[in-house]
Formats: C-alpha cells, structure tokens, sequence
C-alpha cells in the first residue's frame, strides 16, 4: 500500500530534505517545523508571486487598520476587550494604534498649525492674544531667567522654542498613558485585571483621544478661534474647546469601561467623574512637563 501524500510536500521540491535557511532545521515539506520558515522554489522567484504578495499584504493592511480605527471610534472598549479575551489577530497590537494615532495627531496639527498638546511659546507664558495656561506666570518669569543666563532675547527664543516643543510633545506623549492606566485602575479597582490590562485600556483610550482631537481641531477648533478673536475673547478658546473635548472623551471612558471592565452603566457613569475631575489636571501637567523640557534643552 502507498503512503498518503505529505500535505506539505511539493511538486517543487520533490518530496527532497532541505535545510532551513532560518534555524537549520532538517525538513522535508514546504514548511519548517521549527519556525514556520517556507523552502523557496521556482515559483515564488517568479513575476506573479511577487505581485500575489504585494496584493495579500495591502488588503490584509487595510482590513486591519479600517477595522481598528473603526472600532477604536465607535466601539469603546472593543479593541481592549479583544486584547484581554480575543480575537486579537483581527486588530493593531494596542502600543501600534497608540503609535498610528500619535504620527497622525501631530501631523495633522503641524499641516493645519493648531497647538493643542505642544502649546506656543507664547501661549506658555500668556502673551496678549494667545490662550493663557495656568502656569503662565511662572512660566514668564523661567523664561526670563532662561534668556538672563543664555543672553538671547524672547524674540531670538522664541522661533527656537516653537520648533522644539512640537518634537518634545510628540516624543512625550507616552507619558500621559501610565498615569491613564494608574487612573483607570484606580477607578476600576474591583475588576480585579492585571495591570497590563488598564495599560493596554490607557493605550486606546489615548490613541482615541488623540485622533478625535485631530478631527475636532480642525472641524470645530479652527471655527471657533475665529469667533474668539472677532469678540475680543481669544483667551476663552482654550477653556471652550477643552471643556467639550473633556465631556466626549468622559462618555468614551464611561462606555469603554463597561465593555472593557464589565462594569454596570450606572456604575461606570458614576466611575467616569473621576476621569472628568482629572482629565484636565492631567493635560496641563503634561503641557508644564513639555514646556519645561523645552525650555531647558533650548
């Protein structure tokens, strides 16, 4: 009687031994046995083959990354969900859509020149005309003793300082994800999750975060800096923006705990408040530490 046919077995490599290129594993079929490597034959040398791969590779991207952002945004808590129990195959790991919405926050923000996470020199230190922040006066008075000791003027500073703080920013922007995670364990306590879990919840939290901020700057942000400076209130442009930005991202917080945490409506709405109180705090913390890294590396 015959023996059946190797299923990894081809026409290709008649049924030959070879060696894995990889890890030097002695095979016999078309794949190895100890990395998964493929024996190359004439066909994946070939014109079509390479075409074949490209197409693969590009549909099996978009598939991923439109379903990623999708329900990343109209999901809450989805992707976290499918990190903790699965499917995880179907999404971007956590840290790369936390990465993909970081590249495309600061990019849109450099195309369209709205600040919101790497604030102008001047909006740091509260120059007439631009939105203050809360540290302003202190920042004023660094400054100056910034420009004593290195003998520049605000206005020879000043260009240096706009072009570092937009790289510092970005660079930094992962220090807002432990303190979300930290946050979010310590409002969700009573899932009982490893700490991994409320890190990779911060991840999609952040990355939501920064996408739809990227949508709202120039959508509702750049209409309303109009507004403001027509009225002679430019400085209430921050305040405004911040203060519906903080009520969506609190609803998205609120319905991404139930689906990540299986936490009650009524307690993840109870839960969210504190993410209300400490959102802000929390962004303009950031923006200080930016400012600070900024100045002194400038």
């Amino acid at each position: 009687m015959e023996n059946p046919p190797d299923p990894n077995s081809s026409p290709a490599t008649g049924g030959r031994a070879w060696t894995c290129p990889a890890c030097a594993v002695a095979c016999a079929g078309r794949f190895c046995a100890g990395c998964g490597e493929k024996r190359i034959d004439p066909h994946d040398l070939t014109v079509s083959s390479v075409v074949a791969h490209a197409f693969e590779a590009v549909t099996h991207l978009d598939g991923r990354l439109l379903r990623t952002l999708k329900d990343l945004m109209f999901h809450p808590g989805m992707l976290t969900a499918a990190y903790t129990d699965g499917p995880r195959r179907r999404y971007f790991a956590p840290f790369q859509v936390f990465l993909l919405a970081n590249i495309v926050f600061f990019l849109v923000q450099s195309l369209l020149g709205f600040h919101s996470l790497s604030n102008a020199l001047a909006s740091h230190i509260g120059e007439q005309g631009s939105s203050s922040q809360i540290y302003s006066a202190l920042a004023h008075t660094l400054v100056d003793r910034r420009l004593a000791a290195t003998d520049r003027t605000l206005a020879e500073y000043r260009d240096d300082f706009d072009a570092a703080v937009s790289v510092n920013a970005k660079a930094l922007a992962v220090v807002l994800v432990p303190v979300w995670a930290l946050l979010a364990l310590i409002t969700f306590v009573g899932a009982r999750r490893p700490f991994a879990v409320y890190l990779v919840f911060a991840l999609h939290f952040g990355a939501f975060f920064l996408l739809f901020d990227a949508i709202v700057m120039p959508v509702i942000g750049a209409p309303l800096d109009v507004v403001m400076k027509r009225i002679g209130r430019p400085e209430l442009w921050d305040p405004v923006l911040s203060a519906g930005l903080v009520a969506v991202l609190t609803a998205y917080w609120a319905l991404a705990a139930r689906r990540a945490f299986g936490v009650s409506r009524l307690g993840a709405t109870l839960k969210s408040l504190v993410m209300l109180l400490a959102f802000t705090p929390t962004i303009i913390a950031y923006r200080f530490v930016v400012f600070l890294v900024t100045l002194y590396t400038t």
